[in-house]
């Protein structure tokens, strides 16, 4: 098992120019601000701020204030503070002063919740477009859970496990959240019904799957992140060039 304290290299593409310089990415699996506090105290050393722009959106059909104490008492234990962005519907998401809260944050944090529900928000808003220019300002981008799996294209759907639109700052990849080995049922069928060519990640609860500008994956967190393609288990490296990209 990874030492969680010890990000794993998975690749390292520094000396090839053609990559798109960003900020960092964070694809956490699931079940945030929960047990150790190791992979937060790590993103936020990576951000290089100690204040996190929050957004609820997917966690609007759930207790989001509840959410959100949970969020500022974790955060506040780790002499950090969180600031609330509240994106509810689409019309907080084209909403002037929202976005510039967000160009403006250099740490970025989408719990998880309905993914359905993001997407509908943020597709095409000033909100998403805010959170790229964000991200190519050097900016940290974390999502947990289905939220992070609809960051990427295509997403997951929660109702059956099948593929589709998601908002694409990382294409031609797809998550599973909350994985573990013992999942079935809409995991096995996604695993299943993606295309040959298209990787999967299987990423566990409290464990995050982060790429950053130096142009590299790395795995952080106390669990290990099975990849797959063409229904069958693969290694790290095909991920070399699903590279997130703000365009």
């Amino acid at each position: 098992m990874p030492d969680p304290t010890t990000p794993t290299r998975l690749m390292d593409m520094s000396s090839d120019d053609s990559f798109f310089h960003v900020g960092v990415l964070a694809l956490v699996g699931g079940r945030e601000w929960e047990g150790s506090n190791e992979l937060d105290a790590q993103l936020l050393d990576l951000s290089g701020t100690s204040t996190v722009a929050l957004l609820l959106t997917a966690a609007v059909y759930q207790r989001s204030e509840h959410l959100l104490h949970r969020a500022e008492t974790w955060y506040a234990s780790l002499q950090a503070a969180v600031a609330y962005v509240p994106i509810l519907n689409r019309s907080d998401a084209e909403s002037p002063s929202y976005a510039r809260l967000l160009k403006e944050a250099g740490f970025i944090y989408i719990a998880d919740g309905s993914s359905l529900h993001l997407r509908s928000v943020l597709k095409d808003s000033a909100a998403w477009q805010a959170i790229l220019d964000a991200f190519a300002n050097g900016s940290l981008l974390a999502a947990s859970g289905a939220s992070a799996s609809a960051l990427l294209n295509p997403m997951v759907d929660p109702r059956g496990g099948a593929l589709t639109v998601g908002l694409g700052i990382v294409k031609e990849l797809a998550m599973i959240p909350h994985y573990s080995p013992d999942t079935g049922g809409k995991a096995h069928r996604t695993i299943a019904l993606a295309p040959a060519n298209l990787p999967i990640v299987a990423i566990p609860d409290q464990t995050a799957l982060v790429y950053q500008d130096k142009r590299a994956w790395e795995e952080i967190g106390p669990s290990h992140i099975s990849v797959f393609r063409g229904g069958q288990p693969a290694e790290l490296s095909i991920l070399a060039d699903r590279i997130p990209s703000v365009t």
